[in-house]
This record gives structure tokens, C-alpha cells and sequence, in this order.
């Protein structure tokens, strides 16, 4: 599903986790709706459902995805009527005339267009589309994997280094000033000062 974003000019550009100009939540997310409420007619029922089924999609993958790669996508928190930052109700009222939109309007009028395209054409655009998304989703999972881990080696490493620089100073310090301090393995059990 191809993110288009109005800015001063409109362009294709990335919405986050994947590379390409896509945003699978949303894609999966409509899916999703449309197969569990498709066939509802009454579009005040169908509106409140999908507000209730996209902010449970929403909210899950969110909190997956920061306890997955411990970063955050989207964060609705000075949004009023939030929860934990991962769903709001400007969202959730968005995703369910969007759709009452898709299942009413759009979803019809796009299947009465795919049914003059041939059958070949289908299988030829679905099997590409599939193949470009598994690869950028196996590509992404590889960089963030790799990024996590290269977060974790600097965090060792600058933690290393903190410490290092502490003890360094920790022993400046204490050689200068008349201040004895009885230590063991890096710890201070007691201290005795000296001089008064």
C-alpha cells in the first residue's frame, strides 16, 4: 500500500520501518478490515468496529515493534485521548470512515476494475509486487538486526570508557586531596577523613 504524502510538493517518499514508499500497518490493517468487516452494511456499526479493530492493530504492532527493535514509529502522545502514545481517537476515528470509504466506495469499484484486466497481468504484477515486499521486508529485518546490534557494541563501548575515565579521575582526586578511603574491589565501605 504506496504512501502519498501531500507537502509543498507531493512525492512517494519512506513512511519508516520498511525502505520502499510503503507502509505495511496500513496495508494489512485494511486487509484485515475488510475481510472481518466486509460484509457489514450498516455503516455506523461498520465505522465503530473498524475503530476498535484498527486501534487493536495499531496498539499491537506498535507495542511489538518497540519491544522487537526498541525504537518507535509513530507516537501519538500530546495527541488528547491517547494510550501510552501507540492509538489515539483523531486515529481511530480516521481509520473508520476510512473504512466505511474503502468497503462502500473503493473496494467495489477497484474489483469491478480488475476483473477486464487478464488474468496474466494479475499473477505477473502480484507475483513481482511479492517478491520486491519480501525483500525489502528481509532487508530491513538485516539492517535493523544490525543496527540494534552496533547500538549495543557502542553502548559497551562508551559505558567502557565512562568507566575508565571515572577512575582515572577517581584516582587524581583522591591522590590530591588529604582524604583517605578505605576501598575494596572499587567499592567504598568506610570513610575516614583526615586533617580535622
Amino acid at each position: 500500500m504506496w504512501s502519498f504524502f501531500w507537502r509543498p510538493t507531493p512525492a512517494l517518499f519512506n513512511r519508516g520501518f520498511l525502505l520502499g514508499p510503503y507502509c505495511p500497518v496500513y496495508g494489512v490493517g485494511a486487509v484485515i478490515c475488510y475481510l472481518c468487516l466486509g460484509r457489514i452494511e450498516n455503516p455506523l456499526i461498520l465505522f465503530l468496529d473498524a475503530m476498535i479493530l484498527c486501534s487493536l492493530i495499531e496498539y499491537t504492532t506498535g507495542y511489538g515493534m518497540e519491544k522487537l527493535f526498541h525504537a518507535k514509529w509513530w507516537d501519538y502522545s500530546k495527541f488528547p485521548f491517547q494510550l501510552h502514545g501507540r492509538i489515539c481517537l483523531y486515529g481511530a476515528l480516521l481509520f473508520g470512515f476510512s473504512n466505511v470509504l474503502i468497503c462502500f466506495i473503493v473496494q467495489p469499484k477497484y474489483l469491478e476494475f480488475l476483473k477486464i484486466l487478464p488474468p496474466v497481468c494479475l499473477d505477473v504484477f502480484a507475483a513481482i509486487s511479492a517478491f520486491l515486499f519480501i525483500t525489502d521486508t528481509v532487508t530491513a529485518l538485516i539492517a535493523w538486526t544490525n543496527l540494534n546490534r552496533s547500538l549495543d557494541a557502542l553502548h559497551k563501548w562508551l559505558s567502557e570508557k565512562s568507566n575508565h575515565s571515572m577512575d582515572e579521575f577517581s584516582d587524581f582526586f583522591f591522590k590530591k586531596y588529604p582524604v583517605t578511603y578505605y576501598m575494596k574491589n572499587r567499592e567504598f565501605k568506610s570513610v575516614l577523613i583526615t586533617g580535622i
